[in-house]
């Protein structure tokens, strides 16, 4: 005699497994081998671009599309980029206008043409460079470079979006490198993804396995964690895993969560972390992000990076993205920890105080009454959230006393001890 609650328990099992089957990336025997687009923003990186470059040209991962966005670049750049595509894997250069500004090269391999000269039917040249002997023989990869003009970073990476090709997407700084092994470990961490079902009752028809949005190589999280949105919230974004590089993105999930236009144009800093964090929040309970052990992205603090210039007017994005953070956090509430709250005002204050900072060793000469004033609000926000105050180092807490009672006497003081 067969069981009814061992029938039931059975379909259940089955509708798991076939709608598993069908939602998840890696379903069946076919995991996935595709296109990863990488997408680099360049602006000014000199020679470390070439680096860059040839740590891509190495990646064991061997399907990859290279775009490198130059934004209006005045160091010559620009001219690097195009040497690089052509020198690295140039069969031939298909010469487009972008209607922006300067053109779009786009280089890309090309095995039914000899190195001879040639030219083909559609382009205007083929270039007889050859593949660096330290490429890896079997690489299949593809150069884009588009030229624009300076719209910041975010607007780049927007750019690089509409010309990826590929089904999964990873992002770089011009001036880092990644190892041999960073597309395969993050390639495998999507094969290895298995999509949760959203109902066990067999009796509900409208089962739905998430797809993976997102793979994150950071050391916030325990490794091969399959994340909701709100825990990431809380793990990743708020726990410094607010970069976004060193991940790789579902480029369709993303775009229908987000947009064509992932970034937030017109902030110079934190429009990473508005991306990750609006991503994360729209995903809520769904645990379509993984995380996987850090290592193989190498980040190279850059002396010249926007958080380290000396202050003008845009360092007040440093305020800006953390005020738009709130925004995106708001709804979440009752969703997520009340310390996840507790930390976003933390960081508002040491956000603040670091635009203070850096107002403290400017020219004398110049007025920054608008800007102190925008400080001292944002750090009168922040200290209303119930355990800000507290939650502080005692450094930071020091320095909040003394900017709350004297801004003038913290910059002094600041700049003296800076200098």
């Amino acid at each position: 005699m067969v069981n009814a609650n061992e029938v039931d328990n059975s379909a259940t099992l089955n509708i798991e497994k076939s709608i598993s089957d069908e939602n998840n990336v890696n379903s069946g025997n076919k995991p996935f081998t595709g296109l990863v687009s990488v997408i680099i923003p360049v602006f000014n990186a000199g020679d470390a671009i070439r680096a860059c470059v040839e740590s891509v040209t190495k990646q064991t991962y061997n399907n990859v599309q290279l775009i490198l966005v130059d934004d209006g670049s005045t160091d010559g750049s620009s001219r690097i980029c195009d040497e690089l595509a052509e020198r690295l894997n140039g069969r031939y250069a298909d010469h487009k206008s972008n209607g922006q500004s300067g053109d779009n090269w786009s280089y890309r391999q090309c095995e039914d043409y000899q190195l001879n000269g040639q030219v083909g039917e559609d382009h205007s040249s083929i270039s007889e460079a050859v593949f660096e002997d330290d490429q890896r023989e079997n690489n299949r990869i593809s150069i884009t470079v588009i030229h624009t003009d300076n719209n910041g970073v975010s607007a780049a990476r927007n750019t690089g979006l509409k010309a990826a090709e590929g089904d999964w997407i990873t992002f770089m700084d011009a001036d880092d490198i990644v190892k041999d092994d960073y597309l395969e470990k993050l390639v495998s961490a999507v094969n290895a993804f298995k999509a949760p079902i959203s109902s066990k009752d067999p009796a509900i028809t409208n089962h739905k396995a998430y797809p993976l949005m997102m793979v994150t190589m950071t050391d916030r999280i325990v490794p091969d964690t399959d994340m909701s949105g709100y825990y990431y919230i809380e793990h990743g974004v708020l726990n410094e895993d607010s970069h976004v590089w060193g991940k790789l993105y579902n480029k369709k999930e993303v775009d229908a969560c987000l947009g064509t236009d992932w970034f937030p144009v017109g902030l110079s800093i934190g429009e990473d972390m508005l991306m990750l964090l609006e991503m994360a929040a729209k995903m809520e309970n769904r645990k379509v992000f993984r995380s996987i052990t850090a290592g193989s992205y190498v980040y190279t603090e850059n002396e010249q990076g926007a958080m380290l210039k000396p202050y003008k007017p845009s360092y007040l994005d440093q305020i800006t993205c953390w005020d738009r953070a709130e925004e995106v956090l708001e709804p979440c509430k009752g969703h997520i920890s009340d310390y996840v709250y507790v930390r976003l005002a933390q960081i508002q204050i040491m956000a603040a105080l670091l635009v203070a900072g850096k107002i403290a060793v400017s020219s004398k000469d110049d007025d920054y009454s608008g800007a102190i004033n925008l400080i001292k609000r944002a750090i009168k926000h922040a200290l209303r959230r119930n355990g800000a105050f507290a939650s502080l180092s005692a450094g930071y807490k020091i320095k909040t006393i003394i900017f709350k009672a004297s801004p003038s006497l913290y910059l002094k003081l600041y700049g003296s001890w800076k200098s």
